[in-house]
């Protein structure tokens, strides 16, 4: 996971970072490079996140959304949140750059994506923060699942470990039964 998380990281810095200089027909201007330090990859992943893991449920409806919907709510989170004011062909062409990047593993499918994408955006949006305990989108977004699916995981595993050991250990879902 940790090759993944570093894969995406580097598209992030190399791919997407070279669509908005051409989109840009030259150089990024300072202005907007400072406006891109002021938490917009993070809060790019961490919106991704939220719309891919929402969109399990609406599948259809949503695959030839995803880049709409994150440029929206990444343009409504930086207004919220009061950061520094960036042009909306810029973050179009950042969104439509990644969403490109992990179309790549989209013939395995739209399931397949969503299980091994998004804890990896979630830890990349985590990691590129520099404060994410003040980044409302990226806690609720990214610590707040990853924390839930690390703590479910860690039962799980323990349950199976400790399972002979400890016989009257049963998962909340078998003790509900």
């Amino acid at each position: 996971m940790v090759d993944q998380v570093e894969r995406l990281g580097d598209a992030l810095t190399t791919v997407v970072l070279c669509d908005i200089e051409r989109a840009h027909h030259g150089p990024i201007p300072d202005t907007t490079r400072v406006a891109l330090a002021d938490h917009f990859w993070c809060d790019l992943l961490a919106q991704l996140a939220h719309v891919l893991s929402e969109g399990l449920t609406t599948v259809e409806k949503l695959t030839g959304k995803v880049p709409e919907l994150v440029t929206r709510l990444v343009l409504e989170s930086r207004r919220e949140s009061d950061r520094l004011p960036l042009e909306e062909f810029v973050v179009r062409t950042a969104v439509n750059s990644i969403w490109k990047h992990l179309q790549v593993l989209m013939p395995f499918g739209w399931l397949v994506l969503v299980k091994r994408m998004v804890p990896i955006i979630r830890i990349l949006a985590v990691l590129m923060c520099k404060s994410p305990e003040r980044h409302e989108a990226v806690v609720r977004y990214c610590v707040d699942p990853l924390t839930g699916q690390l703590r479910d995981e860690t039962k799980r595993r323990l349950r199976k470990v400790l399972n002979d050991w400890l016989p009257g250990l049963e998962a909340p879902d078998e003790e509900a039964a």
